[in-house]
């Protein structure tokens, strides 16, 4: 800790791009996209594959305390909103218990990675790490707003699920259901909304 500053850490410069747009545009990484999603995979692996076990600092966020701090929130603007009814009462009526707690990122998507030529050059902006379900982080690069236009490419709209899947398993060993990625789609399209 330094006086009167708080605590302080270091950090290495990483040269990249976080700019979607550029990412999902410029030809100088047309050879990154094609493997970008399969990268990810593997990077969000290795983040849930942490020992949090001493990450008494960390905080933890329970789907379910998740969820009702949203539906507060949400209440207190006090407009009521079918699509959001409909989704409170459709997530409320799902199962999140189905993975291990982990190491959470909380803001995986394109604007928080650093890309360079070859791929994934690192994973930035920690603000919201938490411990909770890895499916968060998941479910939350393949929402629509993160597709910049690119809808059909699930994942940041620079690749597909199935790759961003096989990247994840090639790591965890866990397999992981498309339709277990629908429900945290739904849940991170109403976070962000």
């Amino acid at each position: 800790m330094i006086k009167g500053l708080g605590d302080a850490y270091l950090m290495n410069l990483i040269p990249g791009e976080s700019i979607a747009r550029k990412i999902l545009r410029d030809n100088k990484f047309s050879e990154a996209r094609q493997k970008l999603a399969f990268q990810c995979g593997e990077a969000l692996a290795k983040i849930h594959s942490v020992d949090t076990k001493d990450f008494n600092q960390v905080p933890k966020k329970p789907i379910r305390e998740e969820l009702e701090r949203l539906n507060l929130t949400y209440k207190s603007f006090n407009q009521p909103l079918p699509v959001f009814e409909y989704a409170f009462k459709w997530l409320n009526q799902q199962d999140f218990t189905t993975r291990k707690d982990a190491l959470v990122h909380g803001d995986f998507r394109l604007g928080n990675l650093m890309i360079d030529e070859s791929g994934l050059a690192a994973v930035i902006d920690w603000e919201m790490v938490s411990i909770g379900n890895p499916m968060l982080d998941i479910g939350w690069m393949c929402i629509n707003s993160w597709r910049f236009g690119q809808s059909e490419k699930v994942v940041g709209g620079f690749g597909d699920l199935e790759e961003f899947l096989e990247g994840y398993s090639s790591i965890s060993n866990e397999e992981i259901d498309n339709e277990e990625v629908k429900i945290w789609q739904v849940l991170g399209t109403l976070r962000w909304g």
